[in-house]
């Protein structure tokens, strides 16, 4: 295994397990408020494949978002990423279908093929309002130091309120490894961590 896809899958591990912070891990940004949410979600790509990548989100919402989860896929031997599957979401909002801004709109957004999370772009205040689009990295097959190349794909779900928030990994290597998000209703309050 090559030494950058062995760190990936270490900090993946220390992550899922709440192990400290270790190789590079930092944080890509924040928005909506932690404190209004009642229940903390940490969703990161952890199936059987250890070195699984974070390629994609589910999102729910109308007039906030409602629900986030993220989309999985596993590095394969010869470096490409493998299929996509279904990662952690936040749990339904309790008593959440009479509440304002409710809503059935969802979408499932992904990154080219081989690319990778590297952020998301959101906007909010006390909760998080939307989610404009999601930054995309490639990393596989070609992994060497500044051969990364960034992509955009439009999301497009939530309302217009709050403040616009670049979630970007932007410093060393450009992967989101995690999203921390805590949860009510709506989603109050999501952030990236990189590595």
């Amino acid at each position: 295994m090559r030494p950058h896809r062995l760190k990936a899958a270490l900090a993946a591990v220390g992550l899922a397990f709440g192990m400290s912070a270790a190789y590079g891990i930092y944080t890509g940004g924040a928005v909506g408020e932690k404190h209004l949410g009642l229940t903390q979600t940490n969703m990161v790509c952890k199936g059987m494949n250890p070195t699984e990548v974070i390629v994609g989100l589910w999102v729910k919402g109308g007039t906030y978002v409602d629900r986030l989860g993220i989309m999985c896929a596993p590095i394969l031997r010869n470096g490409s990423l493998g299929t996509t599957r279904n990662g952690p979401k936040t749990p339904e909002g309790a008593s959440a279908s009479f509440l304002p801004g409710v809503s059935s709109r969802e979408k499932t957004v992904l990154c080219p093929a081989n690319f990778e999370l590297g952020g998301i772009k959101a906007q909010g205040a006390d909760y998080v309002d939307r989610i404009n689009a999601i930054r995309c990295v490639r990393f596989y097959p070609t992994p060497e130091p500044g051969s990364e190349e960034i992509r955009y794909v439009d999301v497009g779900i939530g309302g217009r309120g709050g403040t616009v928030s670049r979630m970007y990994c932007t410093g060393g290597p450009k992967r989101a490894i995690q999203l921390v998000a805590y949860s009510g209703s709506w989603v109050d309050y999501l952030s990236v961590t990189c590595e």
